[in-house]
């Protein structure tokens, strides 16, 4: 190959590579769509997300809690903002308040799981260093949701399995209501929390 051969081969080695990373974007993204529909519906957003909506906002929270049976009710007052991530898959809440004088601050993230058929939550705080995650259920009528999950007492180190209960009471008001119980204290009423929606 002569000293002109070479050159004309080597141009062209340049532009098929030119055209290859500029075709590269296209061709990722037609295999990316062409991943999604392939994906079943189960791993996309559907109507049991929908009775998630009314979460989505700004909300001011009464709360009320109680140590443990018998015991005097502890009160605040907290916000809440919640909003839909992760193209409508998941509703992430940010909870802003105290707890007995101190700041706190609480992270949850719920959703809707399409393989599993069940509602998830998963929440953290600022005076915790575990994960609290349950499942539950939602009525037909998708106003009422149940949840059930356990966390270890840090306190004791006996699990404490806790029952939640979010009643939707209209379009401007839920009331979140948490039960707790170990093996050796039956299920009482640990906390109420109202929220009513800014305006």
């Amino acid at each position: 190959m002569n000293r002109r051969e070479t050159s004309i081969a080597l141009l062209a080695c340049a532009l098929v590579g030119a055209i290859a990373l500029v075709a590269a974007p296209s061709a990722a993204r037609a295999q990316e769509g062409g991943i999604v529909d392939m994906m079943p519906p189960e791993l996309s957003p559907g109507p049991h997300h929908r009775h998630l909506d009314h979460f989505i906002g700004e909300w001011n929270a009464k709360t009320v809690f109680w140590m443990q049976p018998g015991a005097p009710p502890v009160e605040s007052v907290a916000t809440m903002s919640a909003e839909w991530i992760l193209d409508g898959r998941f509703v992430r809440e940010e909870f802003k308040g105290d707890f007995m004088g101190a700041p706190f601050t609480g992270i949850g993230t719920y959703g809707y799981d399409g393989v599993e058929k069940r509602y998830t939550s998963i929440w953290m705080d600022s005076m915790s260093t575990a994960f609290m995650v349950s499942y539950g259920e939602c009525d037909d009528s998708g106003k009422v949701f149940e949840y059930i999950g356990e966390a270890r007492d840090p306190w004791g180190g006996e699990m404490s399995t806790y029952r939640v209960v979010i009643r939707i009471d209209s379009d401007d008001q839920h009331t979140f209501t948490m039960y707790t119980s170990t093996p050796t204290t039956p299920e009482f009423k640990s906390m109420v929390i109202v929220y009513t929606r800014k305006k």
